[in-house]
């Protein structure tokens, strides 16, 4: 059966965004009553994504592939994760096991991405300092472009360096407000 973009679109949104929500779900940030919640609370999601997954076809009962291909990079992801698993069946936390496969790369990818949207606001601030020594200000339009651009790549990286963990967390955070505050100042003043 094939599947038009529009499904492909929307399937692949739904994917990601639950993945992100597993991630957080299981992220490691201490043992306590509320992370035992959490974690149980990811195991139900993978379950029922299993679940889907094989009343799909894309899956079967044993945890291999199905009859049915992904249509998806994030349907591959996931199934990929139940697949790699297949050998953990058998003990009691295998939604955790595939959990933890499905979204261990996040973390990593993550602080990347947060990198690269810093070099962008920098290189956005190189060429706002170019356009005031040249023209003397910046005002109007252009200077409400630049703002709005700085505030969403600013958000978009604190957004991937939240999803990062420990120290470097706090670094791209912190990185990304020592960017966005000046340039706001100087896009403001001048």
């Amino acid at each position: 059966m094939r599947h038009g973009l529009l499904y492909r679109t929307l399937t692949s949104m739904v994917l990601s965004s639950f993945r992100f929500v597993t991630y957080m779900l299981i992220g490691t940030w201490g043992t306590t009553p509320y992370r035992n919640k959490r974690i149980s609370e990811a195991a139900q999601q993978m379950k029922f994504l299993e679940e889907l997954l094989i009343k799909t076809g894309q899956l079967n009962e044993e945890g291999r592939k199905g009859s049915e291909p992904a249509h998806t990079k994030a349907d591959r992801k996931v199934i990929h994760a139940f697949v790699s698993q297949r050998d953990q069946r058998d003990k009691k936390d295998f939604y955790i096991y595939v959990a933890r496969a499905w979204v261990k790369e996040l973390e990593r990818k993550s602080i990347r991405t947060s990198i690269k949207w810093a070099c962008l606001n920098a290189g956005l601030f190189v060429v706002a300092m170019g356009f005031v020594h040249v023209w003397g200000s910046m005002t109007g339009i252009l200077a409400g472009g630049f703002i709005a651009i700085v505030m969403i790549c600013s958000l978009w990286g604190i957004y991937h360096a939240l999803r990062g963990q420990g120290w470097q967390r706090v670094l791209m955070v912190s990185v990304h407000g020592m960017i966005f505050y000046p340039f706001l100042q100087f896009l403001l003043a001048g």
